[in-house]
């Protein structure tokens, strides 16, 4: 009786190990971007995972080595999993794998750029739910025109930038609080449109593309916005009220009773020529954006949209006025953009010399 007892403990010992011996071969695989794979594991082998590798074409190809591919790379979770049963868990750059032997285990990764970081819900913004709902009013500006009814590729500027386009785009948002389409809504002035969503090239915080939105007032400003002749420095002129007969209010399609005029700098009219060295034709001089716009104006703004709004290097560019997309674009930041400061940026009259300049060799200027 004893004999037959210690060989039924025997083979309740031998059962308890082939079931631990299972138990620890379904135990976590733990992959992260600093160690290779387990040898057990890795591509070669081909016995439970494989790593899927995208390309520049968009398609994925099954790697041909071990090693985690790099900051380059996102988890694309959407297509990562197992054919049977098995299941996949993420905890930052680490994958938990949780499948038995006999099952196979794909991981993919996607090249980490804007899209795919707004496809996989890597990133929240407006860019985000701007590319996620565009229609053929948004147009990605990448030389190729691919899209509807844009036949050639000069219609675009071929910068990676998404623009709205067509006659009344649904490009509409709210930008220092509520907002209100009704003119006489005191929130009518926080009614905008976006123009685009632009690469910002020199912000190297982030491993990935990031786009800034430019957007633009939906109407004009009054004076309360901006500041009448009592706000010291102002480039005030005058208000234009409805009805009042005058050329521009026959021309103002907004829904403004009033709204403000201003000089393009201080009490100066003829957008002032180089060798008036009161008034030069220089923006970041303006009085109308110094006192007007970067005071008086953004100091309204609520805080919490202040803080939205980022600095940015603006090139000093040309003008084309041939209508072209990528003309324009050409004159202002690409292959026809001012390389050099002279007297010429100041002359008037010339497409290519119609320049504004903020100074000898300062070609560039800083600025909300």
């Amino acid at each position: 009786m004893t004999k037959k007892f210690n060989l039924m403990i025997s083979y309740l010992l031998f059962i308890l190990l082939i079931v631990a011996l299972g138990i620890i071969s379904y135990l976590l695989t733990v992959i992260d971007e600093k160690n290779i794979l387990l040898n057990k594991y890795t591509v070669q082998d081909k016995t439970l995972l494989s790593m899927m590798i995208e390309n520049e074409n968009g398609e994925y190809e099954e790697s041909k080595n071990n090693e985690w591919p790099g900051e380059r790379y996102i988890l694309n979770k959407d297509r990562s999993g197992c054919e049977n049963g098995g299941t996949l868990e993420y905890q930052d750059n680490n994958v938990y794998v949780k499948a038995s032997s006999s099952d196979r285990c794909y991981v993919y990764f996607a090249i980490d750029n804007f899209e795919n970081r707004c496809a996989l819900n890597y990133e929240e913004s407006l860019a985000c739910d701007l590319i996620e709902n565009k229609d053929n009013s948004l147009i990605y500006h990448d030389g190729k025109a691919d899209y509807e009814n844009m036949p050639n590729s000069n219609l675009e500027a071929d910068d990676l930038s998404y623009r709205f386009v067509g006659e009344n785009p649904n490009n509409y948002v709210c930008f220092g609080g509520d907002c209100s389409n009704e003119g006489t809504d005191p929130n009518y002035k926080n009614l905008y449109r976006i123009i685009g969503l632009f690469k910002n090239e020199d912000d190297t915080s982030e491993d990935y593309e990031k786009y800034e939105a430019k957007i633009i007032k939906a109407d004009a400003a009054t004076a309360t916005d901006l500041g009448d002749s009592t706000y010291q420095g102002s480039s005030y002129y005058g208000t234009y009220y409805e009805n009042d007969g005058s050329q521009n209010t026959q021309n103002y399609k907004g829904k403004l009773k009033n709204y403000g005029y201003y000089y393009w700098n201080n009490t100066d009219s003829s957008h002032a020529v180089y060798g008036n060295n009161n008034n030069v034709n220089m923006w970041k001089d303006s009085n109308l954006n110094t006192r007007n716009l970067n005071e008086k104006f953004y100091n309204a703004i609520d805080p919490t949209y202040q803080n939205m709004v980022v600095e940015h290097k603006w090139q000093v560019g040309g003008y084309s006025d041939t209508g072209d997309a990528r003309a324009v674009y050409d004159y202002e930041l690409g292959n026809y953009k001012l390389t050099e400061s002279s007297n010429n940026c100041y002359t008037q009259g010339n497409i290519v010399n119609t320049r504004q300049c903020n100074g000898n060799n300062d070609l560039t200027y800083s600025a909300n």
